[in-house]
């Protein structure tokens, strides 16, 4: 059976995953469609894709990615590109600058340290100072005026942008099954972008790179967000308590949020 995520997936030519988040059901009603996009980031955008995207009305464009990343594979832009981008130059704390695309792919861990790993980056991720404030940015915007589409995107549209995804949804009211079967149809969209990752990470290696362990380094499990999640709990009392305190959505900005995202 195709999940509702993957049959919002706009098959594009050089942008990975690039679908609708909305239309589950919410707070009040259901999340709209044709509002929230969520991607891989756009360096490759063919010409066609940058006509697909212009078609869409996006009126913001959140990259989460950091300034070396894109640097390294900067986005391409439809004619007449006139959206806000968020962004920012704040580096992670664990983090060091590296001019490399493959900084994504750590090939001196096993398949299980990886996952250690990746649970920890995402106990972690939504208290670093630059996601924080990207993440308050991205929640503004949703709640201006302007109601238009946002795109959130990161490098390859499943960490930071699954997060983020989530968050989204959490604050709407979206069921808790609905938003982790979002989260997790990355993975099953993952299939024509496999050749290329898996040339990116053995490029990386240095060698061949089998099938687990190139899947463990590009797909989600539910243990990371639930890392994040946990995390929250831990810090804040709740996600809730992590929107509010860390974030600024406040009941009144929740309300105003669904609001404009629910019908």
């Amino acid at each position: 059976m195709t999940s509702p995520a993957t049959s919002r997936l706009v098959a594009l030519e050089g942008v990975g995953s690039f679908r609708d988040f909305g239309g589950y059901e919410a707070r009040g009603g259901r999340l709209r469609l044709g509002r929230l996009f969520r991607s891989a980031h756009l360096a490759h955008a063919s010409d066609a894709d940058l006509e697909v995207l212009a078609g869409c009305g996006i009126r913001a464009v959140v990259d989460l990615r950091r300034a070396v990343e894109r640097a390294v594979e900067p986005c391409r832009r439809w004619n007449g590109f006139g959206a806000e981008v968020i962004e920012n130059d704040i580096e992670e704390a664990f983090l060091h600058p590296s001019p490399t695309p493959n900084q994504g792919f750590p090939m001196h861990l096993d398949v299980e340290a990886h996952r250690a790993r990746s649970r920890g980056f995402y106990a972690r991720a939504a208290y670093e100072a630059r996601h924080i404030d990207l993440f308050r940015r991205y929640f503004q915007a949703l709640v201006a005026p302007d109601d238009g589409p946002v795109l959130i995107h990161c490098a390859s549209g499943k960490d930071r942008t699954g997060l983020l995804a989530a968050l989204t949804h959490w604050a709407v009211g979206v069921r808790e099954d609905d938003l982790m079967g979002d989260f997790l149809a990355t993975n099953a969209l993952l299939g024509p972008r496999l050749p290329g990752l898996r040339k990116l990470a053995s490029s990386a290696a240095g060698r061949e790179v089998g099938d687990d362990e190139l899947l463990a380094r590009v797909s989600v499990g539910p243990d990371y967000l639930e890392a994040a999640f946990g995390s929250m709990i831990e810090r804040n009392g709740s996600v809730d308590g992590y929107l509010r305190d860390v974030l600024g959505l406040d009941a009144g900005r929740k309300t105003a949020l669904i609001d404009r995202l629910v019908a």
